[in-house]
């Protein structure tokens, strides 16, 4: 089976909404701009993996500074690479519409 890039898999599928990963490392290269291209610039992108799992349900959601820090780097970089894509993070027990 031949190796497939993974934007080349993703790529056409236009979601409105895409949830997206925090990246526990830079060993992907322009990660965000490259996942929001292929992806079409989702009109709304939802950052996942940023809260501390381990901890009880509270709003805010708790982080550990760090990644309080690697999540405001992901919404800097989806402004970034698209502008007119809305960043909700998410709140715990907080229904969404889109």
């Amino acid at each position: 089976m031949a190796a497939t890039s993974s934007s080349a898999t993703l790529s056409g599928l236009q979601p409105d909404v895409a949830m997206v990963a925090l990246a526990s490392s830079t060993a992907t290269a322009d990660y965000v701009p490259r996942l929001l291209e292929a992806l079409g610039r989702p009109r709304v992108v939802v950052p996942v993996h940023w809260d501390n799992f381990e901890t009880p349900l509270r709003n805010p959601p708790p982080s550990a500074p760090a990644d309080a820090d690697r999540l405001a780097a992901l919404i800097a970089a989806v402004r970034k690479a698209s502008p007119r894509s809305q960043v909700i993070v998410p709140s715990y027990d907080t229904p969404y519409t889109f």
